[in-house]
């Protein structure tokens, strides 16, 4: 006979009790902490007389530790981003904060005259691991039984149910009657993690600029490493995740046994088959690396390839297990899993840089940072399945899930071609750069049937492609892509309520969708009004902020003001279609939920050979700047082309509360560009030392943000409060 909920007991009262001192004290000690920690790294002439205690160990780095650890532990029990969510989440929040700025703290302070040392930085990250393993092993492991878990009631209990359920997989929750509005609390969440992420991820390529500059070496890994990353974005994040995520929801509301099983087959099939790829890769490469007489940057970028090949299948399972995570509303983990390669690759070029300063190779500087990606992989893998293993145990059984994981490859297949297209064009943008510039002891002109033409691209194009990308892609990620991420499974869940309800909510004879598809085009407006309440100042203060922002982020040792110069120019490019890119990526989930892949496929084919003519023909008169704008113009279209085919499905997708929406927006856009332009008349950021281009980059962002933040709550728009309240549902 069942019995009724049964409640976890409490904690100890010592437990309880040293909780509340640290609840109590700890955003109060770290409001005075921090800025005191900050004052003494910065400090000119702080130095310690006698630094060595015994041996190797030296009290700096003991130091080092201390103060990272007490800064973590603070930022951990401060619960700064909200006290309604887990301890679990504020762990993992608080260290990712910690681990951020330790990597801030030590690179600026080369602007106080002081010596950037890799190893304080890993005494900082060692101090914080120690925090971070110390508190997860003491309070984490019974969060679930506190008051305010994850899994409590209204009560703060945690209830038990005496029901037969699988022992091996956990209750599917129920969220029909979930609002429309729940995405934005996900994607705040995924914002705030993405942050911490993206500005570690400047922070490493920060590093690799100041180590190896932007040379024909730097070319030859950024080439290299897009492969795998073109891997990830077509299987992991792309084709497979989009088709999974429907089909899985889907069938974790119906049969959660089922849903198990497709989970973890689909992992393991994906493994198997790109690891069959990456022998097979490996092969290739070998064979190419010893067929033809290559120059040395071309022989460097096909060795650095074959180093970072593996890490192709790690990353892409590491997608797909995030892709499970996000349907049992578990973004945080996949949103993390970046910040552990960063770091990898952060130690790897200091490394690497130490040793070229010793007289060693460059390309052994540059070959450690390949081996630090694989490393990398290796350890995300097993975060996200560790994560993923606690909402679905892990299990290799195939009953039952034939049909629906055939489906879902069926459903994979036009997304793998459109996607396909789409990652051969970011590939054939690199390769175009590669190509069309010059190579150590190569040719001095560049022929081209029979022709002789001057290199239209200089050394270096790659990797300013690359940290331009890594620009433009910040608010992108922070918030495009976030939004996007959020709202894909709010979309799943809406269509396949819709389809469970029958065909009776099908609309009229033009074949679109009626009021049985409502809560999929609330979802869906509420994202478009957010994309470019967002998107477009971003665009425009990107092209305004641009010198500014790359002087201070990347200039410094081996990259000069030149390449700050030719970084800001490529961005400019990219910059001017934020709004579309990410407009894209919600546009691109909202067909997927529909069981749409044709759509978004027909329409990303025509737009890369539009950006392919554009390349061409652009590159010759604008250089590698050509390849940023002729990807913004092709993406701009595309956006429009997607919003105007959804309307076959959904009826009015952009309504009159969108419309209004979007012209507040374009106003406020409008009154931050007229703010900011005659700063950058008035001093020009290519004149100004960096610590001035760094004092108007402050000036710019903090003006620009106030005018849109006190010009959308003047005009009483939801979607500032959407964004800024505590639960936006």
């Amino acid at each position: 006979m069942p019995q009724g909920p049964t409640h976890i007991d409490q904690p100890s009262p010592a437990t309880s009790v040293l909780e509340k001192l640290l609840d109590r004290w700890s955003r109060k000690t770290l409001a005075v902490y921090w800025p005191t920690l900050a004052l003494l790294t910065h400090w000119p002439y702080l130095k310690i007389a006698n630094p060595d205690i015994v041996g190797p160990i030296q009290l700096d780095k003991l130091l080092h530790v201390g103060a990272f650890s007490c800064l973590a532990l603070l930022l951990i029990f401060a619960r700064l981003p909200s006290r309604a969510v887990s301890m679990r989440h504020h762990v993992i929040i608080g260290t990712f904060v910690a681990v951020v700025y330790s990597i801030f703290d030590e690179l600026t302070q080369s602007f106080v005259g002081r010596e950037v040392s890799a190893s304080d930085i890993l005494a900082n990250l060692l101090g914080i691991g120690l925090v971070m393993a110390v508190v997860w092993r003491w309070r984490v492991a019974c969060d679930e039984g506190m008051p305010g878990g994850n899994e409590g009631n209204e009560n703060g209990t945690t209830e038990v149910s005496a029901q037969p359920v699988d022992a091996k997989s956990k209750p599917a929750k129920t969220t029909h009657n979930q609002s429309p509005l729940a995405f934005v609390d996900h994607a705040k969440l995924v914002s705030g993690l993405t942050l911490a992420s993206r500005v570690l991820g400047l922070a490493r390529d920060a590093v690799l600029a100041a180590c190896f500059g932007m040379t024909a070496i730097t070319d030859a890994f950024w080439l290299a490493f897009v492969v795998p990353n073109l891997f990830r974005r077509l299987f992991g994040e792309g084709a497979m995740t989009a088709a999974f995520i429907p089909a899985y929801t889907g069938l974790l509301r119906d049969d959660p046994a089922k849903a198990r099983r497709l989970a973890w087959v689909s992992v393991s099939v994906l493994l198997v088959v790109l690891g069959a790829v990456t022998v097979i890769g490996e092969f290739v490469l070998t064979a190419l690396l010893g067929s033809s007489d290559w120059s040395a940057d071309t022989h460097l970028a096909i060795r650095l390839t074959m180093i970072m090949l593996p890490y192709m299948p790690m990353i892409c399972g590491v997608a797909l297990l995030g892709g499970v995570l996000q349907v049992h509303k578990r973004f945080g983990p996949p949103a993390a899993a970046p910040v552990l390669l960063n770091i990898a690759m952060i130690g790897a070029a200091l490394l690497g840089a130490g040793l070229n300063s010793s007289g060693a190779d460059v390309h052994n500087g540059i070959t450690i940072v390949a081996t630090a990606v694989l490393v990398a992989g290796l350890f995300q893998l097993a975060w996200q399945a560790v994560a993923a293993h606690r909402e679905t145990p892990f299990t290799l059984r195939l009953s039952g899930v034939g049909t629906p994981f055939r489906k879902m490859l069926w459903t994979m297949v036009p997304m793998v071609l459109g996607l396909a297209v789409f990652q051969f064009n970011t590939l054939l943008d690199s390769l175009i750069a590669w190509v069309l510039s010059p190579k150590a002891g190569g040719n001095v002109m560049l022929s081209i049937f029979g022709w002789e033409l001057a290199y239209p691209v200089r050394q270096g194009a790659v990797t300013g492609l690359q940290f331009a990308q890594r620009l433009y892609q910040f608010p992108l990620g922070v918030f495009g892509i976030a939004l996007a991420t959020a709202i894909f499974p709010a979309l799943a869940h809406a269509a396949a309520v819709h389809h469970a309800d029958g065909p009776a909510s099908k609309g009229a004879s033009n074949g679109t969708i009626g009021s049985g598809l409502d809560e999929f085009r609330t979802i869906l407006q509420q994202g478009l009004q957010l994309t470019i309440f967002v998107g477009l100042p971003a665009s425009v203060g990107l092209i305004l902020v641009r010198v500014p922002l790359v002087r201070v982020i990347f200039e410094r040792y081996e990259f000069t003001i030149e390449d700050s110069a030719r970084v800001a120019m490529i961005l400019a490019g990219y910059g001017a279609a934020v709004w579309a890119y990410a407009m894209t990526h919600v546009l691109t989930r909202a067909y997927y939920a529909l069981g749409d892949s044709r759509t978004p496929l027909i329409v990303c084919t025509a737009m890369t050979a539009v950006n392919l003519v554009l390349n061409l023909t652009l590159v010759w008169w604008l250089g590698v700047a050509a390849l940023a704008w002729s990807t913004a113009i092709s993406s701009s279209i595309q956006a429009v082309l997607l919003l105007r085919l959804i309307s076959r499905y959904v009826t009015t997708p952009i309504g009159t509360t969108v419309r209004q929406s979007w012209v507040r927006s374009s106003i406020l856009t409008a009154a931050m560009t007229i703010a900011l332009t005659p700063i950058v008349w008035a001093y020009n950021p290519l004149t100004v030392s960096r610590t001035g281009a760094a004092a108007q980059l402050l000036v710019m962002v903090v003006l620009g943000m106030g005018i849109v933040f006190v010009g959308a709550r003047l005009m009483k728009m939801h979607e500032l409060r959407w964004l800024t309240s505590r639960h936006a549902r």
